[in-house]
Order: C-alpha cells, then sequence, then structure tokens
C-alpha cells in the first residue's frame, strides 16, 4: 500500500512581507528567490537553516541569528556646492583635499558613500587646470573621489558702485543653488539615499531639506564651517560634522 502525505497548502506556498515567493518539495529544496532584494543572500541563509514540522510549520534552528539578517542596507549620498568648499579652503594653507574630506566623512558615516556629486559654476570656455580638476573629481579611489559633476556657466551681471557711481560687469554664479535643491530633492524621492550629507551652508536650501525631512522622512547630516553654515539648516540636521575639527587631516 502507499501512503501520500498531504501538506497543507500553505507549506508549499509562502509569502513573507518583503515581497519574496518561497517554494519547498518534499526533499527540502531551497526556496525560490523572486526578488533582487540587497538582503536575499541572508535570508536564503535563513531558510536553508529552517525545519519543518508535521504540521508544515517553520521552524528556526537554535542556531544565533545574525542581527543584519533580513535588514536593509543604508544608502548614504554626499552632496557638495563646490563655491563653498572652494571658500572654506581658502582658509587653509592648500585648500581642501576632496579624497581625504570623503575619507573623514564615510569614517563617521561608518560606511562607504553610496554617490556623490559636486556641483559648481565654471568661465565658458573653463581653464585647463579646472578642466584638470574636475577630471580628476571623476575618478575613483585610490586616484580620486569619484564624484559625479555638473557645472553651470557663470553670468555676467552688470554692477554699480553705490558710493562712486562707477559701473561695471562682473561674473557670478547663478543655477548652481537651483541645481543643488533639485538634485536633493529628486535623488530622495527616487530612494537613491537613507542619509545625505551636504556640503554646503547656504539657507536658501531650507526648503528642500524640511521637505525630504518630513515628507520623505530621511536623514541629513551637514558639514560645514562653523562661521558659514547657516543656522536655518543647522536647525534641521539630524548631525553636523564640522570642517573646522578635519582640518588638518583634510588638506592639501
Amino acid at each position: 500500500m502507499i501512503f501520500i502525505s498531504a501538506m497543507p497548502l500553505f507549506s508549499l506556498l509562502r509569502t513573507d512581507a518583503v515581497g519574496f515567493d518561497h517554494f519547498r518539495d518534499h526533499r527540502g529544496a531551497m526556496p525560490v528567490q523572486r526578488s533582487g532584494s540587497m538582503c536575499s543572500a541572508r535570508k536564503a541563509r535563513s531558510w536553508q537553516s529552517a525545519r519543518w514540522d508535521r504540521n508544515g510549520s517553520r521552524k528556526r534552528d537554535n542556531a544565533k541569528q545574525s542581527p543584519l539578517e533580513g535588514c536593509m542596507t543604508r544608502k548614504t549620498v554626499w552632496i557638495v556646492d563646490g563655491a563653498y568648499l572652494w571658500n572654506f579652503g581658502k582658509g587653509r594653507p592648500d585648500g581642501v583635499d576632496y579624497l581625504k574630506l570623503k575619507k573623514e566623512l564615510e569614517a563617521a558615516n561608518g560606511e562607504s558613500i553610496y554617490e556623490a556629486y559636486y556641483l559648481n559654476s565654471t568661465p565658458d570656455p573653463a581653464t585647463d587646470a579646472q578642466n584638470g580638476f574636475h577630471t580628476w573629481l571623476k575618478c575613483a579611489a585610490p586616484r580620486g573621489p569619484r564624484m559625479r559633476v555638473q557645472l553651470y556657466r557663470l553670468k555676467d551681471m552688470h554692477v554699480k558702485c553705490p558710493s562712486c557711481g562707477h559701473e561695471f560687469e562682473r561674473q557670478v554664479q547663478k543655477g548652481v543653488d537651483v541645481g543643488i535643491a533639485t538634485l536633493i530633492i529628486k535623488l530622495a524621492s527616487q530612494g537613491v539615499y537613507d542619509r545625505l550629507i551636504l556640503t554646503a551652508g547656504d539657507g536658501d536650501f531650507e526648503d528642500a531639506i524640511s521637505y525630504v525631512k518630513s515628507e520623505l522622512h530621511k536623514e541629513v547630516w551637514l558639514n560645514g564651517g562653523q562661521n558659514s553654515l547657516s543656522a536655518d539648516l543647522q536647525s534641521y540636521a539630524d548631525n553636523v560634522l564640522w570642517l573646522d575639527a578635519m582640518v588638518p587631516a583634510i588638506d592639501k
């Protein structure tokens, strides 16, 4: 006589809270993974170590489970206002080294920076030195800090001296602040980051920072100088990493 064990249907098909469909045959085969989750490998190991009782219920071994099992990895994005950091660097002997600064930020962050962005204005045409610097920013470690560079043209502004009445033309940065604010919101809306590190000090970013914190529930860290970081921005910060405390480690 042949006996056929009838296992409940739910023991053959199980779906957990994060969208994985797991199938198990009578030999205890590994579950089929149907998602590209960052934690899939940990989940697969979790299911492999499971046992099943006669009712089809899943039981865990007594082996200790990793505290990271089933958890998503936090992603951090670093956005830099190039003009702001350049102005801070003027107070240092040779300026700020972006690669050294990135390493300091990653040490404070406790993990690698997922993506980094550099935004600034440049004359048209840019000088050879400026082109070389921007190319270096794009290079990966150990040569460079691996940043995505977004450049805007400097605009001519007609200026009149209020004291003597003398009129002249000067070039000013235009479009960078809007570009940074847009990038902060766009990347947050797309789920690119969980934590933002912003190297900037302009209070004009307050609305963008307020939105990603209150509406999108992102964490915001600021990185700036003690004499140039807007108090309005500081009021929203989950953490402030002072550039002043990082010298001379970030000096060129």
